[in-house]
């Protein structure tokens, strides 16, 4: 009984080697065929991973230098010409981070300054802005100071709803004053009540129902100018732009 056993586990042993050189074969076959490929695939791999390492590499760089430029230009006792040289170089090494820079600087001034046809002209290069948000921001100010009431009617709603509503708003505020009653109820009608949009929906509800002169009364408890309560403050435009993402690396 004791041989039987042990011959049953000598063939078993055989069996399992003749196997394992099987596979081996089968493997040895399987790479003469196909090494080429094989060292081609391995060749791809080593040239995607040194590709994307060299870009993350100089992503790095690129957060760096740009890091650096912007507390450059937060220098108050920078000289004038030393400044715009230093934009210039940001404006070439992060053309979206320039646009949040001079976007920004401008939240510094007041209505009137804005006004100015130098700031304007910012705006307007601004619109341009590789990062759709920026854009928003810059175009929705812009349409706001020139009252440009197709531009505020038409406003592009993706980068942000909170823009979009107070640019319709403002364009039925001006369809009210030129009494185009039935377009400003229109446009009142399309702003919907949001989580972060309570304030120009109460003004659209009055507006609606009450006119001009009612909503007039509430909005300018502490100034007569409606448009500067629709002005983005700095504080709400850098809460907006936080929601892009890498904003110092993104190039859309």
């Amino acid at each position: 009984m004791s041989l039987q056993n042990n011959l049953h586990e000598v063939k078993e042993k055989l069996a399992k080697d003749q196997n394992l050189l099987f596979n081996a074969f089968r493997l040895e076959s399987f790479y003469r065929k196909y090494k080429i490929w094989i060292f081609i695939l391995i060749a791809i791999l080593i040239a995607l991973g040194s590709y994307y390492g060299i870009l993350y590499y100089l992503d790095f760089r690129k957060q760096q230098e740009s890091e650096n430029i912007i507390n450059k230009l937060y220098d108050k006792n920078l000289a004038a010409e030393q400044r715009k040289e230093i934009e210039q170089q940001l404006h070439i090494i992060n053309p979206i981070l320039y646009d949040f820079y001079r976007y920004t600087s401008l939240q510094h001034f007041s209505i009137l300054e804005l006004k100015k046809e130098e700031n304007l002209q910012i705006l307007k290069e601004i619109m341009q802005s590789q990062n759709s948000l920026i854009a928003a921001l810059a175009t929705y100010q812009y349409a706001t100071l020139t009252q440009d009431i197709s531009m505020l009617e038409h406003f592009d709603s993706k980068p942000s709803n909170v823009l979009r509503d107070r640019a319709v708003f403002q364009a039925a505020y001006l369809y009210m004053q030129q009494n185009d009653i039935k377009k400003a109820q229109e446009l009142l009608d399309s702003i919907q009540p949001r989580d972060n949009n309570q304030y120009i929906y109460r003004l659209a509800t009055l507006l609606r129902h009450y006119g001009i002169t009612q909503t007039d009364n509430v909005a300018t408890q502490k100034d007569s100018d409606i448009s500067h309560h629709l002005k983005p403050s700095s504080a709400e435009a850098n809460v907006l732009l936080e929601k892009t993402t890498n904003l110092g690396n993104q190039t859309e």
